[in-house]
């Protein structure tokens, strides 16, 4: 009988070109001579999965020399039958690119996949017709060593600046925003916003009663080739500020926690998961004066989510097995307007600078 196991229930996609993967295959035999196969053969197979439609974006082979001496012989007891076995078998490594989609899942309560990127191994061998399978997961690493310890992998994850100034016609306002732009799905259930205000107009507001909104919104939009996009949001937090200049000197933590789980980010044409941080602010009290709303500010910045994910279950039951189980009617203004805890007007793209970023 033909097996194999991997090493690891998940492998790392590593920023250089290619990625190894280690497993042992596995030979059982009855017979007191061993005859060791004259070729090994291993394929890495990807899918894209879309409702019930499935497409490959992976097929590649792979060819194994062994020599005889290379399969490890052991004995395999079996108490149940009275029957004692050898046991052959063949460590190995693959080397294959680094590029490719990382793995991830959304099922329905069958554990039919809804959608997602999937990938499998297959192994033969020429002195056996049996061919075996088994599913492989990828995903990207958020440190350059996976066997560093959790907490000194939370450390090396970097933070992001990202900078600007609101276009206004009379209220002007400086921002300067930080936080991590790498999130680890083992480790990260809450996060946090350092934000940094300050108004650029000609008055002294410093001692003035001025006050504003702050809203933060951690968002993840799935997007699939051909339908609209799902858009969830992950987490939402809002905080009342009484004079937004004072954070310019002491800048003010928006913390907020994780209430669903999220997917990796996987960059893909077809089929992919995006996350990004929107950050919104109302200005109220004296900070405005009439005819000035437009100083409202309403930003978002890309994040990614990194780590090995488990499958992902659709929690709405009975639905047909079709993309429209992930889809949406909303556009994703429409769902920003609908899960928003604050009721912000939407702000043009013309009236915010593009945020600069420094590393």
């Amino acid at each position: 009988m033909l097996s194999f196991t991997l090493d690891q229930a998940s492998f790392p996609l590593r920023s250089n070109s290619t990625t190894s993967i280690q497993g042992v295959i596995q030979i059982e035999s009855t017979s007191l001579c061993f005859m060791a196969p004259a070729w090994i053969q291993i394929q890495l197979i990807g899918r894209e999965h879309i409702g019930d439609q499935s497409q490959i974006i992976l097929h590649d082979t792979y060819h194994l020399s062994n020599h005889p001496n290379d399969w490890l012989p052991s004995l395999l007891v079996l108490a149940a039958v009275d029957r004692i076995e050898n046991v052959y078998t063949f460590p190995f490594t693959l080397i294959i690119p680094s590029h490719m989609p990382l793995s991830f899942q959304i099922q329905d309560q069958e554990e039919f996949i809804i959608c997602g990127i999937t990938y499998t191994l297959q192994v033969k061998v020429s002195s056996m017709d049996q061919t075996v399978t088994l599913p492989i997961h990828f995903h990207r690493s958020s440190s350059k060593h996976e066997e560093e310890e959790e907490e000194e992998e939370e450390e090396n994850i970097p933070k992001k600046v990202f900078w600007g100034i609101t276009r206004q016609a009379k209220q002007r306002w400086q921002y300067e925003l930080e936080f991590p732009s790498t999130f680890d799905l083992a480790t990260t259930t809450s996060g946090s916003i350092s934000v940094r205000l300050r108004s650029l107009s000609d008055q002294k507001m410093e001692g003035r009663d001025d006050c504003c909104l702050i809203g933060c919104q951690l968002i993840q939009s799935i997007h699939l080739e051909g339908y609209q996009s799902h858009v969830e949001v992950l987490a939402t937090k809002t905080k009342l500020l009484k004079n937004p200049n004072k954070t310019w000197r002491q800048p003010c933590q928006v913390d907020f926690e994780l209430g669903n789980e999220p997917l990796p980010t996987v960059i893909n044409k077809r089929i992919g998961v995006e996350h990004y941080i929107r950050i919104s602010v109302v200005f109220c009290g004296a900070a405005i004066s009439v005819g000035e709303s437009d100083c409202n500010m309403d930003l978002q910045f890309p994040i990614m989510f990194t780590g090995h994910s488990q499958p992902k279950y659709d929690d709405c039951k009975n639905r047909k097995r079709s993309v429209s189980s992930i889809s949406t009617e909303s556009s994703l203004d429409e769902v920003f307007s609908r899960d928003n805890t604050i009721d912000l007007p939407f702000v043009p793209k013309h009236l915010i600078n593009g945020p600069l970023n420094h590393t």
